[in-house]
């Protein structure tokens, strides 16, 4: 099932339209820096504060709870339970948990695309773009009014919405957790829907084609073999309570954020056992991986919001579209250097204005490392130019007349 939709667009039209995407895409490049300074001042930020974070914290007695570390920072492990049953009253089902989430997917139309271009001599271009249609389960609603090729009709209404149930009271010991440590698990498991179609069943009456097979629920408007759409799977998972370890701020009876000298706002958590040492260590690891994450991503697109700016000279030069090609390949080249060099100038900038002791010692090893590559390759040309002989030169008679040659043998006397 596909639909072709072939356009094509003359010259000075791709002209206009590549000269107004130009202050867009400028302005886009001014967002990435902007986005990419705050990852870097979020970075420096998170990393000072854990740094004072782990000087001051202290071990915090699990029971009974101890006053004299009211608003202190304290680090302590235990299980995070809670007597609350969480209910979803519309399918019957309930679990002793600290969360329950209903998770509902629908078979759903998905419209994708493929567009291929092609430069004409002269002063046009061909797109030809290819709409293609399949049926996927997906649990956020697809909207299909924009479809391309119309009969590809997705329900704007689902008969259930997925959602969550969080417990009131959830405690470590006497110690009561804040909603905002809550959040922070997410060790779902799955419930069992092995021995529970019946309560099921009997919850939704009004509701036909029902199965419970592999923990989850589906509600068919074909059949297993042949979905179609509005078929609906639902599933339930859990977070049970566990043994978990924390750094936070102990406040009367319940644990709560800590804020530090910058404004940060930190709590550590992590499941199982784990020491105060470790904690900290996982955190600023935490915190290194989210800031090279984001700092690539920040690359990426610096390169390719420079090249649709730079695009509009392979425009101009795609005449020809041979010539359009070359000037693209040598586009995307300086693209990639700008982008490389705006960032590197702006994760300088921001630990400069911070740790510019260490900002020092990196630029220094890169103009050392840089300057010694330079004088390398200079001293690598200069010996290449010049060749070197051992082979005497031949006397030139200053008369201009052919060097006489001798057949006079000369023989060192014999030794007595």
């Amino acid at each position: 099932m596909n639909f072709v939709e072939t356009t094509r667009i003359w010259f000075w039209k791709r002209i206009w339209g590549s000269l107004k995407s130009v202050f867009l895409w400028i302005i886009l490049v001014i967002v990435s820096i902007i986005l990419l300074w705050r990852n870097e001042w979020r970075t420096i930020k998170t990393t000072i504060s854990l740094d004072e974070w782990q000087k001051i914290t202290v071990n915090g007695k699990m029971a009974p709870i101890d006053s004299t570390l009211e608003w202190k920072l304290v680090y302590i492990f235990g299980k995070a339970d809670t007597q609350d049953i969480l209910r979803d009253s519309t399918f019957n089902i309930q679990a002793n948990a600290i969360k329950l989430s209903r998770d509902v997917s629908m078979y759903q139309w998905q419209e994708s695309q493929d567009t291929k271009t092609q430069d004409n001599m002269g002063w046009s271009q061909t797109q030809t773009t290819t709409y293609s249609y399949k049926m996927i389960r997906d649990s956020n609603k697809i909207d299909s009014s924009q479809f391309k090729e119309a009969g590809h009709i997705n329900p704007s209404h689902w008969s259930f919405d997925s959602e969550n149930f969080v417990a009131n009271t959830v405690k470590v010991w006497d110690m009561k957790l804040a909603s905002a440590f809550i959040d922070k698990m997410n060790n779902e498991e799955k419930i069992s829907l092995d021995w529970k179609q019946n309560d099921i069943a009997s919850a939704i009456k009004d509701i036909k084609n029902i199965k419970v097979s592999n923990d989850a629920l589906y509600i068919w408007a074909g059949t297993a073999d042949n979905p179609q759409i509005w078929d609906i799977q639902i599933s339930f998972s859990a977070v049970y309570p566990s043994e978990i370890s924390a750094i936070w701020q102990q406040q009367s009876n319940q644990l709560i954020w800590y804020v530090t000298s910058n404004g940060k706002n930190i709590a550590l958590l992590d499941y199982g056992t784990v020491s105060m040492p470790q904690m900290y260590i996982n955190a600023h690891n935490e915190n290194t991986t989210v800031a090279w994450l984001l700092r690539w991503l920040w690359l990426l697109l610096m390169f390719m919001w420079f090249g649709m700016i730079l695009w509009f000279v392979a425009t101009l030069t795609s005449v020809v579209p041979f010539l359009g090609k070359l000037v693209g390949f040598w586009v995307s080249l300086i693209s990639f250097a700008l982008s490389v060099i705006v960032w590197f100038t702006v994760i300088l900038i921001a630990w400069l204005a911070v740790r510019p002791a260490v900002s020092m010692i990196l630029l220094g090893g890169i103009v050392i490392i840089i300057t010694s590559v330079l004088l390398f390759k200079k001293k690598s040309k200069e010996n290449s130019g010049v060749v070197v002989s051992n082979t005497p030169m031949p006397s030139v008679p200053v008369s201009g007349n052919p060097p006489v040659q001798s057949n006079t043998v000369v023989q060192n006397p014999p030794v007595q």
